[in-house]
């Protein structure tokens, strides 16, 4: 028995050294196509992880006409905003299914309630009508749209 037992510690450590040596090839082996992967998908990876800074809102300016309707484009979750030089008289949206508008101050805010909506939205503004085509845009969209009257600058505004 006493010649056994040095063998079988030799076969013991034997057998502990092939599985110590079997955990570094595979270890090895995981890190080589780890690294290969990531050069292979780097571009990726990059894209994923990269932190994404967004661009300055867009404005646009349009000025108010009674005789055109102005296309307006709102990308559904997205708020679009109208800014008159002062908070209209009166609006008359064409569908209160497909768009809606919440009115803060001299602001409308407009969403889409569908993926695909269009109508047509009358702002009223000294007296004149203002007429703007909603379109909802999964692509280009409008963020700010300045709404501004030819006229404005003739109006007088009292100051109390």
């Amino acid at each position: 028995m006493k010649n056994n037992l040095p063998e079988n510690k030799s076969f013991k450590s034997q057998v502990l050294c092939f599985i110590r040596e079997f955990i570094n090839i595979v270890s090895i082996t995981t890190l080589i196509c780890l690294a290969i992967w990531l050069l292979l998908h780097a571009n990726e990876v990059q894209a994923k992880t990269e932190i994404r800074v967004s661009k300055q809102p867009k404005i646009k300016n349009v000025y108010c006409d009674d005789s055109k309707m102005v296309p307006i484009l709102v990308k559904p979750s997205f708020t679009t905003i109208l800014n008159f030089p002062v908070k209209p008289d009166s609006v008359v949206l064409g569908s209160q299914k497909l768009f809606s508008i919440d009115y803060i101050k001299s602001d409308l805010a407009i969403n889409s309630l569908t993926s695909h909506s269009k109508t047509n939205l009358f702002v009223y503004l000294f007296g004149r009508r203002c007429g703007f085509e909603l379109k909802t845009s999964h692509g280009d969209h409008d963020n700010l749209v300045l709404v501004r009257d030819p006229e404005e600058n003739k109006i007088k505004v009292q100051v109390q």
